[in-house]
Parts: structure tokens; sequence; C-alpha cells
């Protein structure tokens, strides 16, 4: 049955957004995972370390949500909350007490599933806030004056922040083979705001989920990029995703550029290019129509082919979106010693 902050706090909407995003390399958390012998996947109520009224039913709202993603992804044969639930009981385990190796076999075995997928919301919240401003009123010229004529009004703000992570097993072996987490304030100002309490919480919470997802299907389908091979020109992209290394030598086949654009930019043309430092022609340069659906790419150079066109030394790498220069970071090539 699908669950919601309406079944908590009256409130519906879930937009699901799943699909297969561009070629890509994507930058994991943890190193890759033999996915082709998952089949079945089960998934396990989020166990809940928030206080408050807002984390009542969080953790099932969000197994719910992580468990219609995997559906819809047509990847997997999933197998609810709900029947694993049976599984929890015949094996006396019961959320939130860590899984053990054992524990994961045997509920494992019981569900007849090759993954269990399960986590802990460790943050639920909602808090509003209100403040009174003076409404400016406007000269001929377009400036705004606060006078004694000025109107007073009222400004509420609702916010709602939500964290967890999630965790997969091996129900073969008992191991962790994957984790991650995802943290997602959702707000609405106004007079009053646009979405009420129930709502930014239920964005939270469909933003978590969707990411959560993502990450796991990312690990599936995409390439793990090695550590010691990635240096970014988005600096805003998190230590969670990214090692960040800024000189190579030949040991490394492959330098990869990280973008973390994030969403807002689906369709556009994202064009990186590589410069030895100080000349204006790019040595090399690679374009992507950028897929909202998949929010950290690397995009991957041979080391040999740059070495061979403009020697070792210093390089920039610079990004572009419809041709519009947006960032640039250095890095440098060095002869193995």
């Amino acid at each position: 049955m699908r669950k919601s902050w309406k079944r908590w706090a009256g409130i519906v909407g879930l937009a699901l957004l799943v699909g297969c995003g561009p070629e890509a390399v994507w930058v994991t958390r943890r190193p890759a995972f033999n996915y082709e012998k998952v089949h079945r996947i089960g998934v396990i109520t989020f166990a809940v370390t928030a206080k408050g009224s807002e984390a009542e039913g969080a953790g099932a709202v969000l197994a719910d949500k992580i468990a219609r993603f995997l559906i819809e992804h047509q990847d997997y044969q999933v197998v609810p909350p709900e029947q694993v639930a049976k599984a929890l009981e015949a094996t006396k385990y019961s959320p939130p007490l860590p899984l053990d190796a054992e524990a994961v076999k045997r509920i494992g075995q019981v569900a007849g599933v090759d993954s269990l997928v399960t986590g802990t919301v460790t943050t639920c919240s909602f808090k509003q806030t209100e403040a009174t401003k003076l409404q400016p009123e406007y000269t001929d010229t377009g400036y705004a004056v606060y006078r004694d004529g000025a109107i007073p009004y009222r400004s509420v703000r609702n916010e709602a922040e939500i964290v967890a992570e999630m965790r997969v097993y091996d129900t073969a072996t008992g191991a962790l083979v994957w984790s991650d987490s995802f943290g997602y304030t959702s707000w609405a100002q106004g007079a009053p705001p646009p979405r009420n309490r129930e709502q930014v919480l239920e964005d939270a919470s469909d933003q978590v989920a969707a990411k959560l997802f993502l990450g796991l299907v990312v690990s599936k389908n995409r390439v793990q990029i090695p550590a010691d091979s990635i240096f970014t020109s988005a600096g805003f992209v998190g230590q969670q995703y990214v090692n960040r290394t800024t000189t190579f030598t030949p040991r490394n086949e492959k330098v990869f550029v990280v973008l973390a654009l994030g969403t807002g930019f689906g369709g556009n043309r994202v064009t990186v290019k590589v410069f030895k430092k100080g000349e204006k022609l790019p040595v090399a340069a690679a374009d992507r129509v950028w897929d909202d659906k998949v929010p950290v790419i690397g995009v991957p150079f041979l080391v040999k082919g740059l070495t061979s066109q403009a020697g070792f030394g210093k390089y920039e790498a610079k990004y572009f979106i419809n041709d519009r220069e947006i960032r640039g970071t250095g890095f440098a090539l060095r002869p193995t010693a």
C-alpha cells in the first residue's frame, strides 16, 4: 500500500523520477558491486532516529517511495516492505536493531531475495517562522522608498528538512555492499505560503528518496572512477562523491573532469575543454547534452592523448553551457617518477 505524509498528516503527491540517463561515467562512494546476480530485492522499513512528531512514520514513507522507484525502473523484482515484514517476523528481527551478516542471510533466505535495502532517517524536522515587513512604495523612477504610508505585511516561511542513509546488503554473504546518504531542505514562503507543512515534508522526502534511488541505480549501471584519476571543475562537488587529485602521471590512464550541475540544466549543451596552460586553443574537448536525471558525471580524457599533443606540464579544464564559459580549474601532468 502506498505510503505518504497523507497517512500521517493528510497530504498527497509524488512525481516518480525514473529512467536511464545518458552514457556517462559516474562517481560513486563505494567500490563497484557485481549487480548482475541481483534479481530480487527486499525493502525493509527504514529505522528512524530523528526525534519529533514529524518523524513518526518517516521510515515507512521513505522505504515505500524507494520500493516504488525500483519497481518503476524495471531492472529488479521488488519485494515490498509489507511482504518482507513477514520474513522479519519469521526470523525474529525487529528494526531498528542492527543487521548483522547472519541476520541478513536468514532474512534473505526466508524472503527469497538476493539483496536487502534498508536505511535510517536521521533528521526529519519542520519549522515555521514569521516576520512582519514593510511593503515598499515605489516612486516614478522605480526606486523603492519607505515612508509613513508603507504597508506592513506578514511573511510566513515553512521549512522541512529530511536526512537519510540507505544501505544495501548481499544476502548470500551478509555483507554491506553499498551505502549512501542524502539530505534535502524544502521550503515555501509567502503570505500565506504556497505549500503547507505536509507538502514541504512530502517534497523533502521525494527528493531524498529520488537521490538515494538514483545513487543505487548509478552503482549498478555506471563505471566506477578510480579515486586517483579525478579532479573537478565544479567546485561545489561534495566530498562524498570525489577524492580530488590535481597531479597525474602516465600511470593514470584517464583524467576525469567531474561535473555536478544537479538539476535545472536539462537539455542544454555542456562542453568540457582541456587547454595547455596559457594556450588559447584546446587540446581536447567533449560535448554532453545535460540530463537532469544524471546530476553528477565524469568526462574522461586520455592522459596519453593529452601528453602526445601538448606534452607534460600545467593544464586547465573549463566547462561551458551553450558556449558560455562557466568555470575552470587547473591540473598537472607529470612524467612518471
